[in-house]
């Protein structure tokens, strides 16, 4: 799935979310590493907290949801499989925890390189499967 399947006016929405992974906006507020008060006011499904933290679930199961063929699958991928060289811990753990970099790029001696997650995702990494 595409970004914007799981946005709504610009901003990522949990309804959106839950609808494509079969649960509740309250199930993936909680797997972003968010409390539910993160889905039950406006003001805070919109600030710059939530919206990383959703951001960094959504890039994560993007790009791991070729190799499982479905975002459904994706997800529960996600939520429950241990990472070998991540001491066991599943991705959710580390978005969870604010280890994932957002699967975004970060600077380290000059050049930009990806977040250790985000490598594994794509199949760059050496850490073994």
């Amino acid at each position: 799935m595409g970004l914007l399947q799981y946005s709504d006016n610009g901003f990522f929405a949990p309804r959106k979310m839950a609808d494509a992974f079969r649960t509740t906006s309250e199930e993936v507020v909680r797997t972003a590493g968010l409390g539910k008060d993160a889905v039950q006011r406006k003001d805070r499904v919109r600030s710059d907290k939530t919206q990383r933290r959703l951001r960094e679930m959504v890039e994560v199961i993007n790009k791991i949801e070729p190799r499982f063929g479905s975002s459904l699958v994706a997800y529960a991928w996600y939520r429950s499989e241990p990472l070998p060289g991540f001491s066991g811990q599943t991705a959710m753990q580390l978005v969870r925890g604010g280890c994932a970099e957002g699967g975004a790029r970060i600077r380290r001696r000059g050049r930009r390189r990806r977040s250790r997650l985000t490598r594994w995702c794509t199949g760059e990494s050496s850490i073994a499967r």
